[in-house]
Formats: C-alpha cells, structure tokens, sequence
C-alpha cells in the first residue's frame, strides 16, 4: 500500500501547501481541504449546539461508530475537530493497483494516541468510517479504499471528518 503525506492546515495557505504535499509524494493524488461555505459552517454550528455530533450522521453510521467505542462509552461525548469539503483529483493514478493508500494528515491541533479518533469520509451523503491510528507526534494516518476514494473522486460534494474523544 503506498503512503500519503497531505498536510491539512487551518489558516494560511492550507489549499496550496495541501496540493503540494500531497503531488509532492510522488502518488499523483492531490487531496485539496476547502472551508465548508459560511451558511453550511452556520448550519452545522446550530446543529451542535442542540444535538451530539454523532447525531450529524445516518443512524447506521451511529451504530457503526458506537460499535468502535469501548464498551461502556459514550458516543455523545464525541467531538467534531475537523469537517471539511475535499476535492480530490488523480485518484485513479495515484492507486494504480492498489485496493487502499495510506494518507497521513497533519493538523493545527495534535491528537494524543489515547484519544479515540473516529474518520468519516462522505461522498454525496453516503458516509464510511475509515480505519485510522494516531501517530506518536499527533497526525493521523488514515486507510482510505479504493472504492471511497473513487467516490470522493466523483462526488459532488466531498467531506472528511474527524470525530474523537477530548483528554483535555
């Protein structure tokens, strides 16, 4: 399976140095975080005030990410740290044949390895868990699959989320 670095930066140049880092690894696969447009932000910003943010998601997501919780857990006490739209191009190249890539994405904040990190990728609404680990300096390296990265390739609408437990 090849290995993806892609940088996700909140802030200044975080599209440019995305698409750099990312056509940089020699894939071909550039993977391009967007802003979500500000009435969506607003949206969803209402949205967590009254409800979890597991609630954001189909009720088969639900289940499938209460099923990743350790036992006794509280799915509710999930946080949302990123949401982002993606644009993803190459994805076609950049597997050649290969069933998976490896990505590894960096952000502002580092996430500690005994936190419980949960990423979703949805396309056009149809939303997967993917498998993902933390690394020991904070980024998370994330499988992504062959069919959801052709689905994001082709989606509409395209977003990466990261879910996770606080150890603040």
């Amino acid at each position: 399976m090849k290995k993806l670095i892609v940088v996700l930066l909140i802030g200044i140049l975080m599209t440019a140095f995305a698409a750099a880092a990312a056509s940089a690894s020699g894939t071909g696969l550039v993977i391009i975080p967007e802003e979500m447009p500000a009435e969506e932000q607003a949206q969803t910003a209402e949205f967590l005030k009254e409800n979890a943010a597991i609630r954001y998601f189909p009720e088969d997501v639900q289940g499938q990410i209460a099923g990743m919780m350790a036992e006794g857990a509280d799915v509710s006490s999930l946080q949302l740290f990123e949401m982002k739209n993606v644009v993803i191009r190459n994805a076609k190249d950049a597997l050649g044949k290969n069933d998976a890539l490896s990505v590894i994405f960096t952000f502002e904040v580092a996430f500690d390895p005994n936190q419980t990190i949960i990423v979703l990728a949805g396309a056009d609404g149809e939303w997967r868990i993917l498998d993902t680990q933390v690394l020991e300096y904070g980024s998370l390296e994330t499988v992504i699959p062959k069919d959801v990265l052709n689905a994001l390739d082709q989606a509409q609408e395209a977003k990466l989320v990261v879910l996770g437990t606080s150890i603040w």
